[in-house]
């Protein structure tokens, strides 16, 4: 089967059939005035540490080249492995799992379920 890109976000049946990707949710974060930046963090592979870090997404960026000033967008994508809110992952990259947007495994629960839900 021929998984054609362009046939996905205007059609809500296809809503599921891919992960957001990790920059989309990102920019969500960043612009969406209802999200407190500093609520969130990221956890990426370190390939000089060779383990899993974790940012919290308003760190500043000091260490990646380039003239991005928020180090999670510094990030090169393919290294962010998930997203979470406070302690619960909102995105998880091997799990296939979108809590932001909804997508894959998020089965349709959007960033405002989750924050309106969750238990401190």
């Amino acid at each position: 089967s021929n998984n054609n890109d362009l046939v996905d976000d205007g059609d809500p049946e296809q809503k599921g059939s891919r992960l957001t990707p990790v920059k989309e949710v990102l920019r969500r974060i960043r612009w969406d005035g209802t999200l407190l930046q500093n609520d969130f963090t990221v956890q990426y592979y370190d390939r000089v540490e060779e383990s899993i870090d974790e940012a919290t997404f308003d760190a500043p960026n000091n260490s990646v080249s380039g003239n991005e000033d928020l180090f999670v967008f510094a990030i090169p994508e393919h290294r962010i492995v998930s997203v979470k809110y406070k302690q619960q992952i909102v995105w998880d990259k091997d799990q296939r799992v979108d809590r932001v947007f909804g997508s894959m495994k998020g089965n349709g629960e959007t960033i405002d379920v989750v924050i309106e839900n969750y238990a401190d």
